[in-house]
């Protein structure tokens, strides 16, 4: 799933654990663990959230940059 995959990309990239991710985006880790393992996506005002927190866009975050191979 792009957004699981790209977010756990975004925070590995930045050294961000998923606990300081819920806690500047006001969520529960366990939210954020259901996140990263594409269990659920959050709705668009939490995405934008994320993505500030982040530092990217919402397109980088959503894209689906695996390969077409």
């Amino acid at each position: 799933m792009p957004f699981s995959d790209n977010l756990r990309y975004y925070l590995r990239e930045r050294k961000m654990t998923q606990v300081a991710l819920a806690r500047r985006v006001n969520r529960k880790h366990c939210t954020v663990f259901r996140w990263l393992t594409g269990e659920t996506i959050p709705r668009l005002p939490v995405i934008t959230v994320v993505t500030d927190v982040l530092g990217v866009t919402v397109g980088e975050l959503l894209e689906d940059r695996r390969n077409p191979d």
